[in-house]
């Protein structure tokens, strides 16, 4: 595969891949960097913005009393799910309004209820499984914050779209996810395969006064409209010479 690959790069006459992460990896197969652009993963704008929290949670049945987090994915091992389950009893021992919400479906969903019952975590962490696309920014909003614990990515879609949505994210120091969380006011890095870093940073960005504006203002690079004029660019280099 990988002579295959680096066959497709080189005859390529641009490539453009989604975080300065993969464009090192790109770069090492030979990629020439007069060709190489970095566009990352965007959200629609149109469905992906800001509502009110009470709203989303009476449309979803959840508490309005609870500090929820949520999280999207597949559920499989590279999202680091076990590693945010694990990291819940942590964060019960000091708060005990807590609720984590894990959207998504794959091979370690039995793995993983089985682990959730094993630490009583049944009324406190729930597997919601897959959900349409045009339901996730509901789920995204009726949330205080998003959490991502991924130990591999690329530059994962859901951040922006969390970000679009004003919440701040939780994200591990994995591919991408630094380029996206950038500054203290979008969200905490946390080294990955660590459930008691997780722990912590999810009750430190529980206190913490978040501000919305700030956020939504840095998802704008992000959003589908933006993304576009960048690749209509990089296609009109290639197409005009």
């Amino acid at each position: 595969y990988k002579a295959l690959t680096v066959h497709i790069l080189s005859e390529a006459d641009s490539v453009i891949t989604v975080s300065y992460f993969n464009a090192e990896k790109l770069l090492s197969l030979g990629v020439s960097p007069n060709k190489l652009y970095v566009i990352p993963n965007g959200y629609d704008e149109r469905i992906f913005k800001p509502m009110p929290m009470a709203e989303a949670r009476r449309k979803l049945g959840l508490p309005i009393n609870r500090k929820i987090l949520i999280s999207i994915g597949n559920l499989v091992g590279v999202k680091g799910y076990a590693y945010l389950i694990d990291a819940m009893p942590m964060i019960l021992k000091k708060r005990k309004d807590i609720l984590l919400i894990i959207i998504g479906s794959g091979s370690l969903e039995e793995i993983f209820q089985k682990r959730i019952k094993k630490l009583g975590l049944e009324r406190k962490v729930i597997l919601v499984g897959r959900k349409k696309h045009y339901e996730i920014p509901v789920w995204i909003n009726a949330s205080d914050i998003f959490v991502l614990p991924s130990v591999k990515e690329g530059f994962p879609t859901v951040i922006p779209e969390a970000m679009a949505c004003g919440k701040p994210v939780i994200g591990t120091k994995v591919g991408g996810i630094p380029e996206a969380i950038t500054h203290e006011e979008l969200g905490t890095l946390v080294n990955p395969r660590d459930s008691e870093a997780l722990a912590l940073a999810i009750l430190e960005a529980l206190e913490k006064e978040w501000k919305p504006e700030i956020i939504l203002k840095h998802a704008k690079k992000y959003s589908w409209s933006n993304l576009t004029k960048q690749i209509i660019s990089v296609y009109q280099k290639v197409l005009l010479g």
